[in-house]
């Protein structure tokens, strides 16, 4: 927590905590939105979503005691420390850790206790919480930034927050309710139909493949359905946002704003692999690779090929398009 502390003083932006807690607002009315307007859903498993959508709380960038000194000394202390042994001391953490983990049985649980480190480049959603966590660590580039357009903005850590909020509605976490109860909640007909759509999702993925390894459509089906819904909810979440207006675009480049969303989203996954890597990966790693999570994900978007005018049925604007969320 101390190291979080001294991220939070001199590296994350003044108002960034504020800023995401408006953009994930955002998300959460969007995706209601598209809930009140999906088709497969029957109404009582709408309704129902919707409420679980409104009951997810969240938590962003750290936790407000680490802003508390005599906190931070109590934590500190409370580990012995190997002095010029700095492996012993990091072993000495991690004992500490497990010893706190092990208190913790039988006793109430803490929702809004963070589990993981807050520098920690990430964010998840915890579907026995019916919670999303949004790390300091991701809140930098090429995530976010405070001096960004919207377009920016929401392309990069807007699809972030979407892919989370989906991630309460894909093959696992649809499974818990509003309260993160593991329970039948949607109705057998509505069971029956999301069943149906998600099998496209695991046919379209099953087909990429990369230096001749297969993406295992099955294992990253859930990841799938996240990258899918994030990007169509935070998109409609920045279109509301900026509603009839029209924001300035780039100097000295030829892409309109919606163009421009849709590069932020591409240029999080932009990266670099190597065969052995990707033979590895592909064996256990829940997500697609970079390049297929954004090639998938927009190949299904109608707001892509329409913003981009692709023509029809070439690769990024199929006559089959998957659609869940």
């Amino acid at each position: 927590m101390t190291v979080s502390r001294l991220y939070t003083d001199y590296v994350l932006a003044p108002g960034t905590k504020d800023n995401i807690s408006e953009m994930v607002s955002q998300i959460k009315t969007a995706f209601q939105e598209r809930l009140s307007k999906n088709l497969f859903l029957d109404p009582v498993t709408k309704q129902r979503s919707i409420w679980k959508v409104g009951n997810i709380s969240q938590m962003i960038a750290y936790p407000d005691e680490i802003s508390d000194n005599n906190y931070l000394f109590n934590k500190s202390t409370s580990v012995a420390q190997a002095s010029g042994q700095y492996f012993m001391s990091a072993v000495n953490h991690v004992i500490n850790g497990n010893t706190e983990n092990l208190q913790k049985l039988g006793k109430p649980v803490v929702k809004t206790e963070w589990e993981i480190a807050p520098t920690v480049v990430n964010a998840y959603y915890e579907p026995l919480y019916n919670e999303f966590v949004f790390l300091e660590g991701i809140l930098n580039s090429p995530f976010f930034d405070a001096g960004w357009p919207d377009y920016f903005k929401y392309g990069a850590f807007g699809v972030v927050a979407g892919h989370e909020l989906t991630h309460g509605f894909d093959d696992q976490g649809q499974q818990y309710n509003q309260d993160g109860v593991l329970t039948p909640w949607w109705t057998n007909t509505s069971v029956a139909k999301f069943k149906n759509k998600t099998k496209c999702f695991v046919d379209q993925y099953s087909q990429y493949s990369m230096f001749g390894y297969h993406i295992n459509g099955e294992l990253t089906q859930g990841e799938n359905i996240a990258d899918n819904g994030g990007v169509k909810t935070a998109f409609q979440a920045y279109k509301n946002v900026i509603g009839t207006t029209t924001p300035p675009s780039l100097p000295s480049v030829d892409l309109n704003p919606d163009q421009l969303f849709f590069v932020a989203f591409g240029q999080v996954w932009c990266s670099l692999f190597s065969p052995q890597f990707i033979a590895s990966n592909l064996k256990t790693n829940p997500h697609s690779p970079g390049p297929y999570r954004v090639i998938g994900a927009l190949s299904n978007s109608e707001e892509f090929s329409s913003t981009f005018k692709c023509a029809d049925n070439t690769r990024m604007n199929p006559s089959k398009k998957c659609d869940l969320w």
